[in-house]
């Protein structure tokens, strides 16, 4: 028996992060996800366990697409990283793209 996917939700705003994890349950019932809504966060749960899949919000507050991708490179090399965003944003997407 495999483990569970193990996902790491990185979002500021619980309504989405909720909304997001619905989702992703109802996709992979037995996946586990742990929510991060700042900086701090992100990086204490990238230290603690590195995930299988990161999926971030484009953008928050001090702690953006570009940032995510840089901390996860560093901490979870072998995780991909999922950007979402609810703006269309050109200049937020080519960040991302350019950081990787």
């Amino acid at each position: 028996m495999s483990e569970p996917t193990y996902l790491l939700l990185i979002d500021d705003k619980p309504a989405e992060a909720e909304a997001t994890e619905r989702s992703l349950r109802q996709a992979l019932p037995a996946c586990q996800v742990r929510r991060a809504a700042t900086r701090a966060d992100c990086l204490a749960a990238l230290a603690d366990q590195p995930p299988d899949v990161i999926i971030s919000e484009c953008s928050l507050p001090n702690f953006d697409a570009p940032a995510v991708l840089h901390s996860a490179a560093a901490l979870a090399p072998e995780a991909p990283v999922l950007i979402l965003t609810a703006a269309a944003n050109e200049a937020a997407a080519l960040a991302g793209l350019a950081a990787g």
